[in-house]
């Protein structure tokens, strides 16, 4: 896998590094420490201010997800430590990761991924309209399965807002830890799914 360019991967610094993180970095990549854990975090968040705010954008097509997944977007910009990605033994941060949307599509396959690139280069007004383009082509049934090394650059973002719960999950999976930046997450039977 190599990190594509329009992600604007760049070496992450000695002086990023200094510090917590530094021992941080080498617990969940060394090959000789017992346990690599992945993380996932899900919160519930009061968005009741930020919809109001979001209210009062008359001229944009966006939903109210597509408001919160840009200004989250525009949020990571300033917390590198959130578009860490490790990659053939370097650790890499991502000035422009993509965003990756989970869209339900029913039938067999149920989900589809909506990829959603230079988000961080965009206002708002340019990304809801990119943002419902392509949210109606997946709906219409004109989509593509995004890559496995998308999936492990991207940030991933899902909305469940009928879903109660706050979680934190740490799974280990050493096996696939390697020169792998994978997400790994419990679904609904309790087994693992690496993405």
């Amino acid at each position: 896998m190599e990190i594509p360019v329009r992600y604007q991967p760049r070496l992450l610094t000695p002086e990023e590094r200094a510090g917590y993180l530094d021992w941080s970095l080498d617990f969940f990549t060394d090959d000789r420490l017992l346990q690599i854990p992945y993380i996932d975090l899900t919160l519930q968040l009061d968005v009741t201010n930020a919809y109001g705010v979001y209210q009062q954008q008359k001229d944009s097509p966006g939903s109210f997800f597509a408001f919160l997944l840009w200004h989250w977007m525009q949020c990571l910009q300033n917390h590198w430590e959130f578009r860490l990605r490790y990659y053939n033994q370097q650790w890499y941060v991502l000035d422009d990761p993509p965003a990756m949307v989970s869209v339900a599509i029913g039938g067999k396959e149920r989900f589809s991924e909506m990829l959603l690139e230079n988000v961080v280069q965009l206002s708002y007004k340019e990304f809801s309209q990119l943002y419902s383009e392509k949210l109606a082509q997946i709906r219409a049934g004109n989509y593509e399965r995004a890559e496995y090394n998308t999936f492990c650059l991207a940030c991933i973002f899902g909305n469940l807002p009928n879903l109660k719960f706050t979680a934190l999950s740490v799974h280990y999976r050493r096996e696939k830890s390697k020169d792998n930046p994978g997400f790994t997450s419990v679904n609904a039977t309790g087994k693992m799914a690496n993405y």
